[in-house]
């Protein structure tokens, strides 16, 4: 179970193929040097396969608005901290493909963290925090918010 009074938790592993699939098939538009992640619309039944996975983890709260992020190399983005619905718990980033060098970074502790394909993390993105791609490969997580079940 993941510890959401932490900047991030390991939730679960998941099988992300068919997102690996998707994106090697997908047309990647180019992304301008040093703009934020790209969010591209994704088919359904790969979403809420992944998102059923995640959610048995995450007992008695609801999954939303689900969306891919595309990180090209030696992008960063600064510190901040992201803005949270009503009844927000937490965010998810499943990583689809990544990289040695793609990171976060919570100003709290400082210290880079380098997640692993193929891995569910919560994140605390109401603390501030920091990300990037350092490396030469794309950045490619599937994101979602996790909300209380009403």
């Amino acid at each position: 179970m993941a510890d959401l009074s932490l900047p991030w938790s390991h939730i679960c592993p998941v099988n992300v193929e068919a997102l690996q699939e998707f994106c090697l098939s997908a047309r990647w538009p180019e992304v301008a040097a040093n703009k934020p992640p790209r969010i591209f619309d994704l088919p359904g039944e790969i979403v809420a396969s992944v998102v059923q996975t995640v959610m048995v983890h995450l007992p008695g709260m609801t999954a939303d608005r689900p969306f891919l992020s595309l990180m090209r190399p030696w992008i960063e983005h600064g510190m901040h901290v992201d803005q949270r619905n009503s009844g927000w718990v937490t965010r998810v980033h499943v990583v689809v493909k990544t990289n040695r060098k793609a990171w976060m970074l919570w100003e709290e502790d400082g210290v880079p963290v380098f997640f692993q394909e193929g891995w569910a993390y919560t994140f605390h993105t109401t603390r501030r925090h920091a990300f990037g791609n350092g490396g030469t490969a794309d950045r490619i997580h599937l994101i979602f918010d996790v909300k209380e079940s009403l």
